[in-house]
C-alpha cells in the first residue's frame, strides 16, 4: 500500500461518511500498516460567534475526543506557545522529538506523559486561504521514520481537500443551530425549507418578557442595556437546553420557546419544571434582579417557514401561539411570574395549580381560567 492508495480511498471512498470524527477514526485505521500513529490531532474553524474552533484528538487506545474552544481560551499563554499557534501565523510543517532537550513547545511535557516520542505538524489549506491542520504522533522509540512522514506529507492535500467538505457542513449546521434553534436547523438542513408549507403537531409553548424592559432602556446606554439583555437570555436559555426545550426566537426583550415531546404531558412538564427553575435562578442571581412574565400553553402549531420570497423565518403560527401571547400581560396584571391555561393544567394533569380567576382574553370568545404554580 502506498500514498497514493490513501489518497483514493479518501477522494473516493469516504463519502458516506458525513462527519470529521468518522473519517479520522477510518483515517487511522487505514494508517495502520503504513504509519503507526496513536494520536491525531486537528480542529474544525466554525461560525459559531462564541466558539472559535472544534478541537478533536483521536488517541489509539481511547478513540476520538471532541472539545469547543471559545474565542478567550486561544489568548492563552499555552495556546500562545504551542505548535497550533505557529501554524495559524502562516508556519511550515514543524517537526519535535518529544522526550529531547530541543522540545520547546509546552505541550511537549503532555505529550512525554502519553509516551510519545515524536509530534509532526502539517499546515492545511483550504480553496478560500483559510488554514488549519493535522498533527501525528508516535510512540515507537526511534520516532517516525522518513518513509512515514513522505506518506503523511503526500496525503495532506487531499485531506484538506476532503476535510473541508466536513468542515464547511459542520459550520453551516452549528450556524443554523444557534440562530434558528435546533429543531428549526434540522428541518432546514432536510430540505424542509419551502415557503407556506409546514408541520403540524402538539407542543407546550412558552412566552417569557423582560418586565420593566422600557425604564431600563430610558436609564441606561444602549450598550448596558445590550449586556443587561445578554446576562437574562443567557440565564434563560440554559434553563431552557436543560430541560429539551428549543429556543425560536429573541424577541426584544422576549423569548419563544417550545418543548416538543413525543407525549404532551412530557412537553408539559419539561416547560412548568423549566418556569420554576428559571424563576429560582432570577431570585438567587443579584447581577440581573430581573422580573419576569412567563405564559405557558399547549397546543397544535404549524412549524415552518413563513414570509416573503426574499426573506424567511422558520417558526410556529396558530391560534394556540395567539392564544399563548395574550396570555402572558396578565402576568403583570396579576401581579404573578408565572401564568398557565386551562388546558396546560389539564394536559399536565396538574393537582397543584391554584386558579387566578376568569378572564377575558383579547381576540378570543368568552372567559378564560387562568392558573399560576405557586
Amino acid at each position: 500500500m502506498k500514498a497514493s492508495d490513501i489518497i483514493n480511498w479518501l477522494l473516493a471512498e469516504t463519502l458516506h461518511l458525513d462527519k470529521t470524527e468518522d473519517i479520522i477514526c477510518a483515517l487511522a485505521k487505514y494508517f495502520e500498516p503504513l504509519v503507526k500513529v496513536n494520536r491525531i490531532g486537528l480542529d474544525i474553524h466554525t461560525a459559531h460567534p462564541e466558539v472559535f474552533v472544534q478541537n478533536l484528538i483521536w488517541k489509539r487506545d481511547r478513540g476520538i475526543h471532541s472539545e469547543a474552544l471559545s474565542h478567550e481560551q486561544i489568548k492563552s499563554q499555552l495556546f500562545v506557545q504551542s505548535p497550533v499557534a505557529k501554524i495559524y501565523n502562516g508556519s511550515g510543517t514543524i517537526r519535535m522529538k518529544t522526550n529531547c532537550a530541543s522540545a520547546s513547545f509546552p505541550l511537549a511535557k503532555e505529550l512525554v506523559a502519553q509516551g510519545c516520542t515524536d509530534y509532526i505538524i502539517f499546515p492545511m489549506q483550504y480553496t478560500r486561504g483559510g488554514r488549519s491542520y493535522i498533527s501525528y504522533t508516535t510512540d515507537q522509540p526511534q520516532g517516525f521514520s522518513d518513509a512515514e512522514i513522505e506518506i503523511m506529507q503526500q496525503i495532506c492535500p487531499a485531506l484538506s481537500r476532503r476535510l473541508e467538505i466536513e468542515f464547511c457542513h459542520f459550520s453551516t449546521r452549528s450556524l443554523l443551530q444557534i440562530y434558528l434553534g435546533e429543531l428549526a436547523a434540522s428541518r432546514v438542513l432536510q430540505g424542509k425549507f419551502k415557503r407556506g408549507h409546514g408541520e403540524i403537531f402538539k407542543t407546550a409553548i412558552w412566552l417569557c418578557d423582560l418586565r420593566n424592559y422600557t425604564s431600563l432602556a430610558l436609564s441606561r446606554g444602549e450598550h448596558k442595556v445590550a449586556a443587561a439583555l445578554d446576562v437574562f437570555f443567557e440565564l434563560a436559555a440554559d434553563t431552557i437546553t436543560q430541560y429539551q426545550g428549543d429556543i425560536l426566537k429573541f424577541m426584544g426583550d422576549s423569548m419563544l420557546v417550545i418543548f416538543a415531546d413525543k407525549d404532551a404531558k412530557a412537553s408539559c412538564h419539561k416547560a412548568l419544571d423549566a418556569s420554576l427553575a428559571l424563576l429560582d435562578k432570577l431570585c438567587q442571581h443579584t447581577q440581573t434582579r430581573a422580573e419576569v412574565g412567563i405564559a405557558i400553553h399547549v397546543g397544535s402549531v404549524v412549524f415552518g417557514n413563513v414570509g416573503g420570497c426574499g426573506r424567511l423565518d422558520f417558526t410556529i403560527v396558530g391560534k394556540e401561539v395567539n392564544y399563548t401571547s395574550r396570555l402572558e400581560p396578565w402576568c403583570k396584571t396579576l401581579s404573578v411570574p408565572l401564568i398557565i391555561s386551562d388546558k396546560f393544567v389539564k394536559t399536565a394533569e396538574l393537582d397543584n395549580a391554584s386558579c387566578l380567576g376568569e378572564f377575558t382574553l383579547k381576540g378570543f370568545p368568552g372567559k378564560a381560567p387562568l392558573y399560576t404554580v405557586r
